[in-house]
């Protein structure tokens, strides 16, 4: 079966530099968060890394790895890091000064069915774009706790969500959002992405609640219509969809942490990531009646790059 139907699994079996992929595990529990970000990446020489954010200690770890101490396993998510384990039912860790394991329990997949082209669509079958993107996991409750110099994470109780990227390189701008909400869950990813030979923006939105997902992509008529920021720091989006509109805002804190994503030559790009983001978001019908609304502080917020060239949206 074509790993790309598969998308949550490793895709990079036969790829070339200038190649990453990389999954990214975000786990809370209301108080504490972390961040774990274990990949590959075959430029300039090979090699693994595992990148642990911490924003209670504003601190970032990254850790560098041979390549021979990566092992993925062939159809399955699951994948050894050194001593560290990864897959869809668990975290465990080994080294670097962590230990500890957290599993996943009664998790939302993006798809029910074993083989899908998640979140790309028809895109997953062009093999030259130089950004792909999944959701593995929506959310899923957690238990168990990790320990990083006698620093407890207790996450029983807690809330999980994992997504993945591969390809070249990560695009520039692109703006990414994650959030969980007492009654569910919220991505959004922009990016300016080259597709078909030409510079394109790519949007995804994808919404759980109420055991119910809501997904909408530029395959399916979702179109950014507008994107400001006002003098107090404050981006505006409203988004046209077939059936309703979304209009969020978010701000960015000046104390976000610097993050490092694949480039053409490494992990050596850094980027913001704002870990208690104000974020406000509401679906409305055409008509103007609120379909669904809420707000939280502690969204996660990514973005590099000038955001006003996401605009205008040509991928249609």
């Amino acid at each position: 079966m074509f790993t790309f139907l598969q998308p949550e699994t490793f895709q990079g079996r036969s790829a070339q530099a200038p190649y990453f992929e990389e999954w990214y595990f975000h786990l809370h529990n209301g108080k504490q968060t972390l961040a774990l970000t274990p990949g590959i990446c075959y430029a300039p020489k090979p090699f693994a890394y595992l990148q642990i954010a911490e924003p209670a200690q504003h601190l970032v770890h990254f850790y560098r790895y041979s390549i021979k101490d990566f092992h993925a396993r062939p159809g399955r998510f699951n994948f050894s890091l050194g001593r560290h384990l990864f897959s869809s039912e668990q975290i465990l860790l080994n080294g670097n000064g962590w230990q500890g394991e957290v599993d996943f329990t009664e998790r939302v997949p993006f798809s029910e069915k074993r083989y899908h082209t998640g979140m790309m669509g028809p895109f997953a079958f062009y093999p030259k774009m130089s950004c792909k993107h999944a959701v593995i996991t929506i959310q899923s409750p957690l238990s168990g706790a990790f320990f990083h110099q006698e620093e407890p994470y207790v996450f029983s109780g807690g809330n999980g969500y994992v997504e993945k990227d591969w390809g070249k390189t990560f695009p520039r701008p692109y703006l990414w959002i994650q959030a969980h909400f007492p009654l569910g869950t919220f991505t959004l990813s922009l990016a300016r992405l080259s597709v078909l030979g030409g510079m394109h923006t790519g949007a995804l939105v994808l919404l759980y609640t109420q055991g119910k997902r809501f997904f909408s992509s530029n395959c399916s008529g979702l179109h950014l219509t507008h994107l400001t920021q006002t003098e107090d720091q404050v981006w505006h989006l409203q988004f046209s969809l077939p059936t309703c509109n979304l209009a969020l805002s978010f701000s960015v804190s000046t104390e976000s942490l610097s993050i490092r994503v694949p480039s053409l030559h490494g992990v050596n790009r850094q980027v913001k990531e704002d870990f208690q983001a104000p974020l406000s978001l509401r679906f409305y019908s055409k008509h103007g009646q609120t379909l669904f609304s809420t707000q939280t502080t502690q969204a996660i917020v990514e973005t590099d790059g000038d955001l006003h060239a996401l605009l205008p949206l040509t991928m249609e």
